[in-house]
This record gives C-alpha cells, structure tokens and sequence, in this order.
C-alpha cells in the first residue's frame, strides 16, 4: 500500500487493530529487510551488537531528556533496529516503542513525517 502512494493513516485504517506507530515501524523495517541498501555502518554495528549482560536495562523507568529524544530520532533515521535503540539507550524495546508513541501523542514528532522519511526506501528494489 505504501509502495501505491497511501498514507500513513489509510494504511493504519486498513490494516484493522494496528496502530500508526506499529505500521511506522513494520514499514520502517521492510524498508529496511528489502531494499538491498545496507545504511553506512550497519553490518560493524550488527557485528558489534552484545546484549545486556545482566538483562537489565540502565535507564529503564528514568524520563528521557529531550537529548535522549534527539538521539532516539537520530538512530531511527539511521536505521538502528529496535532492539540496537533499546541496547545503546539502556532501555527497553516496548519502552522505546511506547516512547515514540507519547511523543506522537505530545506532538514533539510527526508520524506521517517519519513514515515519508522511509517511503522512497520502500520502493525500491532488492539488489
């Protein structure tokens, strides 16, 4: 649908039960799986990748600072996978999940904007 030109929000409508931040990322993530275009610094970051040794995430429960946001943003549009967000900020997934969610709902972020962000990369073709 994305690919055809609908938005964000005809998206979410159709697809019944989904919310615009589960189809932002689902989308983001396609995006990035299928384009064939692997973002600078990805597979060192994939290679690099450890998981919290004790499985407890350091600021899980702390409010983010607006840096905290900045840098929530700066590695989504650098295509971070959730899970790579969760281990560098020391939270949790769902928590940065529910997180952009709130920011959406205050108005700090545009989700019809991210989703843009990614559309090109949405139709491109696997290499």
């Amino acid at each position: 649908m994305a690919k055809a030109g609908a938005s964000l929000g005809e998206i979410t409508k159709a697809l019944e039960r989904r919310t615009n931040v589960a189809v932002l990322f689902q989308a983001r993530k396609l995006s990035a799986l299928n384009t064939g275009v692997v973002p600078e610094g990805f597979k060192e970051r994939q290679q690099n990748q450890t998981l919290p040794v004790t499985g407890v995430y350091v600021n899980f429960g702390r409010p983010y600072s607006p840096a905290d946001e900045r840098q929530l943003l700066d590695m989504f549009h650098q295509s971070y996978s959730l899970e790579e967000m969760a281990d560098k900020m020391g939270r949790s997934p769902n928590g940065l999940f529910q997180h952009i969610r709130k920011m959406a709902q205050d108005k700090k972020i545009n989700l019809a904007q991210l989703f843009n962000d990614i559309r090109p990369f949405l139709s491109m073709k696997r290499v």
